[in-house]
């Protein structure tokens, strides 16, 4: 549920970096003009005690400049990151452009998933109760990461159905999101249909099953003119990698094109859609795989949107599947489940290991197997389909340690074992 980033974050904080100094990374530059790029409002901060997480603060980020109730974005943040810093720089972001951003933290440990809950939604209550001269409750976003971007849903069914929030605009913007807890099949099927859905996923993010987003996306009550569903490629751009995996967006003050063209483009598009109707914003936002939507800075590779999203890999690849025992809607992940296989990874062996030039896979039937060998930074440097044979030759490999994956095709089914390579 938490994001990879975090030990590179805590590096970060403890060399005395700062989150507000909005460090870019990567060959390919921030957009310099239009959706996504810095807006000119200078931003201010308030704070004030959760109403429900004793030593926490909720934090509100806002134009300085406001003189009156600016559209809101409540931001819900993925597990055990109850640190604003860990997403400060979109926050700091939506803020510039012209928007309020509330941060309510919720409880790592001694809590239940309820009180989770309950602890975002009253931070997000009491932010709007606090602060009515800067939060317009009739123009909301309900945005989130991970466990938050499962939250989401639940943040904006007691918003806008049970409080009458979003009279003059409302979305859910979640990203890679978690498992949907407290929001009913029904209130789903039933949410209001102007509100406006934007989903994303990640391409090489293995916590979060994509088939968790693809449910949310396929029952809620918004129609497809309403709602776009889209996933963001992994890349590799001049010795720089785009990961595309679960730590987007939040960067502890580091961003990169994924950042900026993919999270903060089309969210700042979606909210100017949503907000003023205009039809450019759409297009971007909502463009149903428009050119305008999908096209990222050159050489990167363009998002991929649908309406009828299909998941990539098996739900073995991830480590908190559609269909595991904590998903309450488990049930509505079987049609999009797609089996799994009946080997063990018990039954597999690989030889010699550690290795030099070749190793040889045993105790698997070979036909329908691909193999792909990954480096622990998540890229593949090697794959064989089997088919004949058992053995994989991995001369051109670096000395190191590495992740094999063993892919049924045909039921399946995936297996990952370590590889040491002289």
């Amino acid at each position: 549920m938490f994001m990879h980033r975090f030990f590179y974050s805590l590096l970060l904080s403890l060399s005395g970096f700062l989150a507000q100094s909005q460090t870019y990374q990567g060959p390919v530059p921030a957009p310099g003009s239009g959706y996504g790029s810095w807006g000119t409002n200078e931003v201010a901060v308030a704070s004030f005690p959760s109403p429900l997480f004793t030593g926490k603060n909720v934090t509100v980020f806002y134009p300085k400049n406001a003189t009156a109730p600016r559209p809101t974005i409540f931001f819900s943040h993925g597990f055990g990151g109850n640190q604003f810093e860990f997403y400060e720089v979109l926050l700091r972001f939506f803020a510039s452009k012209g928007y309020v951003a509330v941060f309510s933290p919720y409880q790592t440990t001694g809590a239940s998933l309820t009180d989770r809950y309950n602890t975002l939604w009253e931070g997000f209550r009491a932010a709007a109760a606090a602060y009515p001269q800067l939060i317009d409750t009739s123009r909301v976003g309900f945005a989130g990461h991970s466990f938050g971007g499962g939250a989401s849903f639940e943040m904006a069914q007691r918003a806008i159905v049970e409080r009458g929030w979003g009279k003059n605009g409302k979305f859910i913007a979640p990203y890679a999101p978690w498992y949907l807890l407290e929001i009913s099949q029904s209130e789903l099927e039933n949410f209001p249909s102007d509100t406006k859905l934007l989903m994303q996923v990640y391409e090489t993010d293995n916590i979060n099953d994509h088939r968790i987003a693809i449910d949310a996306f396929e029952n809620i009550g918004i129609p497809n003119s309403e709602k776009d569903f889209v996933l963001v490629k992994a890349d590799r751009v001049a010795a720089y990698d785009y990961e595309a995996g679960h730590n987007v967006p939040t960067s502890f003050g580091v961003y990169d094109a994924h950042d900026s063209y993919v999270v903060f483009r089309l969210t700042e598009a979606l909210a100017d859609y949503t907000f003023t109707g205009n039809a450019t914003a759409k297009n971007i936002a909502l463009g149903n795989g428009s050119a305008a939507q999908v096209t990222l800075p050159n050489p990167l590779k363009p998002l991929q949107v649908s309406d009828q999203p299909i998941a990539t890999e098996p739900e073995t690849f991830y480590q908190y599947p559609c269909s595991g025992f904590a998903n309450p809607r488990r049930s509505y992940c079987r049609q999009l489940t797609t089996g799994t296989s009946d080997f063990l990874e018990s039954d597999i062996e690989i030889f010699p290991n550690p290795a030099k030039d070749q190793i040889r896979i045993a105790g698997m039937d070979v036909q329908n197997m691909h193999v792909q060998i990954i480096n622990l930074r998540g890229e593949v440097l090697l794959q064989q389909a089997l088919q004949n044979t058992q053995t994989v030759k991995i001369a051109t490999l670096p000395r190191g340690l590495y992740i094999m994956r063993l892919i049924d095709l045909k039921r399946e089914g995936v297996v990952t074992k370590k590889l040491v390579v002289q």
